[in-house]
């Protein structure tokens, strides 16, 4: 039996615009990276900041993550 350590990553996810499901639309190690890989590095512009209240930060392992981004449905 192998003992492997999964780490955990950070998401922001929004509505999607054309279904029913949440877009993850940033990643990182910690919610601070992921909202800049979502939305650039601050400071943010007014149109930026307008988005970003509609999305929101969500911990998941490293297996969800990749499982999330590469999954067809």
């Amino acid at each position: 039996m192998t003992n492997t350590i999964n780490t955990m990553k950070y998401i922001i996810e929004a509505p999607s615009a054309i279904s029913f499901r949440n877009c993850v639309i940033g990643d990182g190690d910690t919610p601070a990276q992921a909202w800049a890989d979502a939305y650039g590095p601050k400071p943010w512009s007014p149109y930026a900041k307008k988005c970003a209240k509609n999305a929101w930060v969500r911990e998941v392992s490293e297996d969800e993550l990749n499982e999330i981004r590469y999954s067809s449905h």
